[in-house]
């Protein structure tokens, strides 16, 4: 079962492990939705747009940015 004993360090590093994980998927959702705004940009023809997108994907280290 759950021990749900807020006064414990176990309690207190499984919530920061979840606040953590959370935080992090609400990060790579966005990278994933800017990487499909760039390619949607490269696709009309708006280089200069495109490569904004692209660039600032590839800088927070988004791997196939960099190879575009």
């Amino acid at each position: 079962m759950l021990d749900l004993d807020l006064g414990s360090t176990q309690m207190a590093k499984k919530i920061l492990v979840l606040v953590i994980a959370f935080c992090l998927s609400l990060h790579l959702s966005a990278a994933k939705a800017d990487f499909r705004q760039a390619i949607k940009a490269y696709q009309k023809q708006d280089y200069s747009n495109a490569f904004r997108l692209f660039k600032q994907q590839a800088e927070i280290g988004e791997v196939r940015s960099s190879l575009i």
